[in-house]
């Protein structure tokens, strides 16, 4: 049996029995579905731009066996997080349930709402073997696209800090020590500071306020200061005060399984990370969700590797993998991480 749903709150018991199995992201918690839900919906500007949010579950007589959250938007199915800043999404099921289920799920919404595409963007296969389900689908029904794509991250399998700094290149060390001599050459001082699960309100205040002007630059670059200002107000009514940090706004306020790393030099704020937490039975990884790092004022002293490293240098061990996510920006891999195998998956009505 199918039901469906217009919020994750009438389903959490459902989703973290499912999530219990372990191998999510943090973009397939509870809490985090529950703040892109809030972002994306809300107002008559946030539907006509997300969609409708709706979550689609399979049930086997009192248990649930799946559960798919989209955005329907036309006649095209949206992956729940579609225009959001989030890096990953994904649907739950169980790890044992069969194709027929995940065909039985598109042709009802397929049916009912009369979609003709279901866009799907995943992690890894490594993490939830969605492949084999894909194969029960019938050719003569569906066209299955699949676009490869990657995620950056750092797997740490070393003893000590000592032995991962050896394994990074000669001008990455050489860079990391100019940049700390630089500060202590100049008088520099300098703190770092590890807020973990409750940030403090100022805190959070800074950092959003910092890289919302971040991203104001980023756009000005790109655009005129006229065309910029005539979209602030759509911008508001779409992604509200934080622009595209509202979610993570409001993770900061009521989640947990976070950190928030930030360096300062002289008594000002030069970086920024903010990294959420996902954990299984297989390991415990750290997703860097938004890295914010104030070029203008201190980029010579290099803060952003820095306080990169000293992240490395606290947590070491203690997370199996440094997710650096989407994007091939050369900073990240400075720090010695690898390319991890991702795609995208658009299935199609014959």
């Amino acid at each position: 049996m199918i039901k469906e749903y217009c919020s994750v709150t009438q389903i959490e018991n459902e989703w973290r029995k499912i999530s219990e199995q372990g191998n999510i992201n943090y973009c397939q918690s509870y809490l985090w579905t529950k703040y892109t839900e809030e972002f994306c919906a809300g107002n008559i500007f946030k539907k006509l731009y997300f969609g409708n949010v709706r979550y689609f579950c399979y049930f086997d007589g009192d248990n649930c066996t799946m559960i798919l959250p989209t955005q329907l938007k036309g006649k095209t199915a949206h992956l729940l997080g579609w225009k959001t800043p989030n890096d990953y999404e994904g649907f739950l099921y169980h790890t044992e349930v069969w194709g027929g289920v995940l065909r039985d799920m598109l042709d009802y919404i397929s049916t009912r709402y009369g979609i003709k595409t279901f866009d799907f963007g995943f992690n890894t296969p490594k993490q939830n073997n969605f492949i084999p389900l894909l194969t029960e689908l019938p050719e003569n029904e569906w066209i299955i696209e699949k676009e490869e794509s990657f995620n950056v991250m750092l797997p740490y399998t070393f003893e000590s800090f000592e032995e991962y700094f050896k394994t990074l290149s000669k001008s990455t060390r050489q860079n990391y020590r100019t940049a700390i001599n630089r500060l202590r050459k100049d008088g520099k001082s300098f703190s770092f500071d590890f807020y973990e699960n409750e940030i403090p309100e100022i805190e959070m205040n800074n950092f959003l306020k910092d890289h919302k002007e971040r991203l104001s630059n980023r756009y000005l670059n790109n655009r005129s200061a006229i065309v910029e200002k005539t979209l602030e107000p759509a911008r508001r009514l779409i992604y509200g005060k934080y622009r595209r940090d509202g979610i993570a706004a409001l993770s900061m306020k009521k989640g947990n399984n976070q950190i928030l790393a930030v360096m300062k030099i002289d008594n000002k704020n030069a970086a920024y990370y903010y990294g959420l937490i996902s954990e299984s039975s297989e390991m415990k990884r750290i997703n860097f969700f938004r890295v914010c790092v104030n070029d203008t004022e201190f980029g010579f002293y290099s803060p952003g590797m820095i306080l990169g490293m000293e992240i490395i240098k606290k947590y070491q061990a203690e997370f199996s993998i440094y997710d650096f996510t989407k994007g091939d920006e050369s900073y990240k891999y400075k720090f010695g991480c690898q390319n991890e195998d991702d795609f995208f998956v658009r299935i199609k009505r014959k």
